[in-house]
C-alpha cells in the first residue's frame, strides 16, 4: 500500500507524539509530579476561592513508625512514618536519638547505626510536641569478613635511638587482602627489648635491629612484619617545655602554643594531661589543638612521650560556651509578597556566630491569623497581619518579622493536593491520550483501506499504546503501573477518536448544505 503525502505527515506526527508519551512515562516520579504540580498551580490560580479567607488548621492526633526495627553497625536507613489523620496541615517530623552514642539520626529521619546495642529514636510531630512515638532499633554487628593476608606498605624503617615515634608514621599503612574484608583490628608486637610500645608509640632503647609485627586480633596466624633499624645516633629531646593557649570554647579548636628550650630537636612527641572535675572536658589532637567538649574548669600540661618527667608548666583554663551575638529571621521575599490564607511557607533563620553552643530556638506568632510549627513552617489561617517571633532559648535574644497574609486566591493546601491528583489523572493520562486519539484517527482514516479495517487498526493501536505507556512506568523510580490508568489512557484515546469522527461529520454536513444551496442558486 502506497502512502499519500498527507498520510506520511500524519504518520510522522502520530509516531512523534507517542514517543513523547513514552518518554513521559519513563520520567522519575518527582519530575513527572513536578510537571503535574506546575499545571495544577496554573489551575489553582484560575480557580478563585473568593471570600475564603479563613482556613481550619488540621492537627495530627497520632504518629506511627512502619520501618523495620533492626540494623547492622555502619548501616544507614530512613525511618518511615504514618501520621493520622491523612490530611493534616503540617506533616513534617522532628527526629531525636535518645541513645546518640549507639545511633544518630539527622533532620530527614536517616538513622546511622554506630555500635551494637538498642537505640530509641523519638519521632515528634512538628507542630505538636505532645504527639510523638518512640521507636526502638536493635543494632548488631555484621558478620566480619576476615582477611586472608595482611602486609606493611613499608618493608624497613630507620629511627634514632632514644626516640618516641607514632607507629602509624613508621609502618605507613597496612594493606589487607581481599580489600573488602571488614575484620581489620590488629595489635603490635616487637621481637626484642631494643624498643617498647607505649600508647601506639614506638620508644627505642638501644641501637640494633628488631622486627615490628602486626597481628590480626581475631587470628594470630595472620600477621605481617617489617624491619626496624635503631641507629647509634641518639635523638635530641627537649629539656624543658613551655605551653600557652588562648580562650577555649565548646566545639572550637584552640591552638596550643608550644615552645621548646632549643632548636633542632628530633623528638617533639608530646602527650597532654588534662585534669578536671568532670570527664572529658576537652580533647587534643596530633596538631597540638585543644577542642572544648563541655563547660567547666580544668588544667593542662604537656610532657615528652619518651620521658614523661620532662613536662611543661601547668595552665588553668576554662571551657566556655560560644555565646549568641545576634539572630535574624530569613524570609523569601517573593513568597512572602504573595503569602495568603491557606498557604504555607518555611521560615529560616541565622544564628551569629554559626557555631553557637546552644542552638535551641522557639517560634511563636502574635495572633490567630497564622500558626507556626516548631520547625518554622508558617501557615496562613486568616487575612491580616501577624508578628513572627524567634527566641533563642539559652540567651533570651529575640528577632521579629511582620508577615502580611493576603486574601485567598488559590485553593487550600488540602484542595490543592486533590487538584494535583486530578490533574495527573485527567490531564496527564486522559488528556494526552485524547490528543493521541485525534492524530491516530486522522492517520488511519487517510489510508486506502476498508472502513472496517481502519477501525480495527485504530482501536488495536489505542489499546497497545495505552498498555505500553503504563508498563513503562515500572522502570523509573517513584512511578507505578495501574490497570485503572490503562483504562483512563484508552478512554482518552477513544474519546479523541470519537470527537474527531463527530467533528468530521459536522464539517461534512456543513459542506453538503453549502454545496446544495449553491446548486439551487445556479438553477
Amino acid at each position: 500500500m502506497k502512502l499519500k503525502k498527507k498520510s506520511i505527515i500524519l504518520l510522522v506526527a502520530f509516531v512523534l507524539f507517542n514517543c513523547f508519551i513514552f518518554a513521559e512515562a519513563l520520567m522519575p516520579g518527582n519530575s513527572s509530579g513536578a510537571q503535574s504540580d506546575s499545571i495544577a498551580n496554573v489551575f489553582g490560580d484560575i480557580i478563585k476561592n473568593g471570600g475564603k479567607d479563613n482556613f481550619d488548621y488540621i492537627k495530627p492526633t497520632k504518629i506511627e513508625v512502619i520501618s523495620t526495627n533492626s540494623m547492622f553497625v555502619g548501616d544507614t536507613k530512613k525511618i518511615e512514618t504514618k501520621i493520622t489523620p491523612d490530611n493534616v496541615t503540617n506533616n513534617a517530623k522532628i527526629y531525636k536519638s535518645l541513645n546518640s552514642d549507639i545511633a544518630s539520626v539527622d533532620k530527614n529521619g536517616f538513622v546511622t547505626a554506630l555500635k551494637e546495642g538498642k537505640a530509641t529514636i523519638r519521632v515528634i510531630c512538628d507542630d505538636d510536641n505532645d504527639v510523638f512515638v518512640d521507636f526502638e532499633i536493635d543494632i548488631t554487628e555484621k558478620e566480619k569478613i576476615q582477611p586472608e593476608s595482611i602486609s606493611f606498605k613499608n618493608s624497613t624503617f630507620s629511627i634514632k635511638n632514644k626516640r618516641a615515634m607514632n607507629i602509624q608514621d613508621i609502618i605507613g599503612e597496612i594493606e589487607y587482602f581481599p580489600s573488602e574484608c571488614t575484620d581489620r583490628s590488629v595489635r603490635y608486637e616487637l621481637s626484642n627489648s631494643k624498643a617498647m610500645i607505649d600508647e601506639n608509640y614506638l620508644l627505642t632503647n638501644e641501637p640494633g635491629e628488631l622486627k615490628l609485627k602486626a597481628v590480626l586480633n581475631s587470628n594470630e596466624n595472620i600477621f605481617c612484619e617489617m624491619d626496624v633499624i635503631i641507629l647509634d645516633d641518639v635523638a635530641t629531646k627537649p629539656e624543658s617545655i613551655s605551653i600557652d593557649l588562648s580562650d577555649v570554647y565548646i566545639n572550637r579548636y584552640t591552638q596550643i602554643d608550644v615552645e621548646f628550650d632549643r632548636e633542632n630537636i628530633d623528638d617533639k612527641s608530646l602527650i597532654y594531661f588534662i585534669e578536671s572535675d568532670v570527664e572529658k572536658i576537652a580533647n587534643y589532637n596530633a596538631n597540638n589543638q585543644l577542642l572544648g567538649l563541655k563547660e567547666g574548669n580544668a588544667t593542662i600540661k604537656a610532657c615528652s612521650i619518651y620521658d614523661k618527667s620532662i613536662c611543661s608548666n601547668t595552665i588553668d583554663f576554662e571551657v566556655r560556651k560560644v555565646a549568641l551575638e545576634s539572630l535574624e529571621i530569613k524570609v523569601d521575599e517573593f513568597i512572602s509578597k504573595y503569602f495568603k490564607s491557606g498557604a504555607s511557607m518555611d521560615l529560616k533563620y541565622n544564628l551569629y556566630p554559626s557555631d553557637v553552643t546552644y542552638k535551641d530556638i522557639e517560634w511563636s506568632v502574635s495572633n490567630d491569623n497564622a500558626r507556626i510549627s516548631a520547625s518554622g513552617l508558617l501557615v496562613g489561617l486568616k487575612k491580616g497581619k501577624t508578628i513572627v517571633t524567634l527566641k533563642h532559648i539559652d540567651s533570651g535574644l529575640v528577632a521579629t518579622k511582620e508577615i502580611k497574609i493576603g486574601s485567598a486566591s488559590t485553593l487550600s493546601h488540602q484542595e490543592m493536593n486533590k487538584l494535583k491528583g486530578t490533574v495527573r489523572k485527567q490531564i496527564g493520562h486522559f488528556g494526552l491520550f485524547a490528543i493521541d486519539g485525534i492524530i491516530g484517527f486522522l492517520f488511519f482514516m487517510s489510508l486506502d483501506l476498508k472502513k472496517k479495517n481502519k477501525i480495527i487498526f485504530l482501536i488495536s493501536t489505542g489499546v497497545i499504546v495505552a498498555v505500553v505507556a503504563e508498563l513503562l512506568q515500572l522502570i523509573p523510580k517513584g512511578r507505578s503501573c495501574q490497570f485503572s490508568d490503562m483504562l483512563i489512557n484508552f478512554g482518552g484515546f477513544i474519546t479523541g477518536a470519537i470527537a474527531s469522527f463527530v467533528t468530521l461529520l459536522i464539517v461534512k454536513k456543513v459542506k453538503n448544505r453549502k454545496n446544495k444551496k449553491g446548486d439551487q442558486e445556479n438553477e
